[in-house]
């Protein structure tokens, strides 16, 4: 169990919850977590000191409430070869595309390094000159991560290696480093509701056609056809009431029916909804779209090819997640004017399913209401890469062009059999927790205790927040002690 981040719930809780199903079969644990190892990390950017003692806290008091004991380690193991290679890397990057495209052997460094950047920054396209110590730091670290969990695969010869998510940096180098040493590699995350988690085997929740298979066999799985149709019909009607079971609801702050006051239905309405660029701008090639570089060039190339015409009006629906985010796409988008365009910014109280349900059209770019378009008998120009691109419910251009032509031709609605498989699939997915119980989306009780630091480590973390450098009190955890390990001293 590959588990550096305990602050996490209910991701670390997840990880308690595998290991005490296979403790119960009578199977060997080997736990790798993290003692302030990595330079940088995704919970702690600054390696601060009180925030590695609650993770380490946290991590500990949970191993201590499974019901058997396990066998724990550090996550570096490197060898005098590991470490040279450390001090030669590459860790200079002048372009993102440069950054992008290193890769170690197998391993896609460049992509994982800028995965984790970029959720960290919400900034789908950062500026990796600006944050190129930062970015040292992950690369170091990454193969440090990769080449350790190979040492570690060869000395304990695991029959199974589970990691959370598996794009970012760290969980990316455990990934490509099991999957190259022949060994199964279950990637673990939240299931269709607070009470479930799901594992994919040998692949991730973030793999097109890896996913799509699962939609598909999961349909075709249940016998009951009157079940599935119902369930499948649940998960649209829920998100149109703001009803939310695996994450925020993000129309609960909109108002019921609300159109925009400009609302003409003498004319072509046709909605965009954009969607956040961050999470998949990083995960690599299946994720890139055919049609144009980002989102918002190809909104801009829409804008300008209906410019003068009276009987179509655009509506652009920002993403309610994009609200105070500040970044390349959303200073595009502002600055688009036309006569016949509207731009709805991410906080407004215009209900993005009165615009749904009144557009002649929508397009999308991957998002969830693409689908939802399609199951509530709206058209649906699907222009961009997304698991629901294969089910037969949406237009999928692959050109300007092509998108266009869709536009202004008269489109029926696809048959909305494949939204029920999407819907029935997000609507059930996963494994029920039997350990965790949970309370909230980040809150819950591992075998009726919430998992949480000691009285002492919760102390020593809050005088830290107000005294020394770790190096001086806790050498044992210092970044010195970091960079020795990995070969700098």
């Amino acid at each position: 169990m590959f588990a550096p981040y305990a602050l996490y719930t209910p991701h670390f809780e997840t990880e308690l919850e595998i290991i005490q199903n296979h403790l119960n079969d009578g199977d060997e644990i080997l736990f790798i977590g993290c003692n302030a190892n990595f330079l940088t990390c995704d919970v702690n950017l600054k390696h601060e000191t009180r925030i590695c003692l609650r993770c380490m806290g946290k991590r500990r008091a949970g191993i201590k409430l499974l019901k058997y004991k396990i066998n724990t380690k550090d996550i570096y193991l490197l060898t005098g070869k590991n470490k040279s290679e450390l001090k030669n890397i590459k860790t200079e990057f002048n372009t993102l595309e440069e950054l992008q495209n290193f890769v170690i052997e197998d391993f896609d460094i460049g992509y994982g390094v800028l995965s984790s950047l970029i959720s960290i920054l919400r900034n789908p396209e950062p500026d990796v000159l600006l944050y190129r110590n930062i970015i040292k730091q992950y690369i170091i670290s990454s193969l440090a991560t990769y080449r350790s969990m190979q040492n570690h695969i060869d000395s304990f010869h695991p029959d199974k290696v589970y990691i959370f998510n598996g794009r970012f940096a760290y969980q990316r180098a455990t990934f490509r480093a099991s999957l190259g040493k022949n060994i199964q590699t279950i990637v673990h995350e939240r299931g269709c509701d607070i009470y479930h988690y799901e594992i994919f085997k040998n692949g991730t929740p973030h793999d097109i056609y890896y996913v799509a298979e699962l939609i598909e066999n999961k349909w075709q799985s249940c016998s009951d056809m009157k079940y599935r149709e119902e369930k499948g019909s649940e998960f649209y009607h829920n998100n149109a009431k703001g009803i939310a079971k695996s994450w925020h609801s993000y129309v609960k702050n909109q108002k019921e029916g609300l159109l925009p006051k400009n609302w003409n239905t003498d004319k072509t309405n046709i909605v965009i909804f954009n969607s956040s660029d961050e999470e998949y701008q990083a995960i690599g090639d299946l994720w890139k779209n055919p049609i144009f570089t980002n989102q918002s060039e190809e909104i801009k190339r829409i804008v300008e090819s209906v410019r003068g015409d009276r009987g179509i009006h655009i509506y652009l629906r920002v993403h309610p997640n994009l609200q105070k985010v500040k970044n390349r796409q959303l200073d595009e988008i502002n600055s688009l004017k036309s006569d016949n365009l509207t731009i709805i910014p991410a906080d407004s109280p215009i209900s993005t399913y009165a615009l749904l349900f009144n557009a002649s059209k929508a397009i999308t770019f991957g998002s969830t209401v693409g689908i939802e378009a399609a199951y509530w008998g709206i058209p649906s120009i699907l222009a961009g890469p997304s698991y629901y691109k294969q089910l037969g419910s949406t237009y999928n251009p692959n050109s300007h062009e092509e998108l266009m032509n869709m536009i202004y031709s008269n489109l029926e609605p696809k048959n909305k059999e494949g939204a029920l498989k999407y819907g029935y699939f997000i609507n059930t997915f996963g494994i029920k927790f039997i350990y965790f119980k949970p309370t909230g989306l980040f809150s819950g009780k591992f075998n009726d205790k919430i998992v949480k630091n000691s009285n002492i480590i919760s102390l020593l973390a809050v005088m830290l927040r107000f005294s020394y450098p770790i190096n001086i009190l806790i050498d044992n955890y210092s970044i010195s002690r970091n960079e020795k390990d990995l070969g700098f001293r």
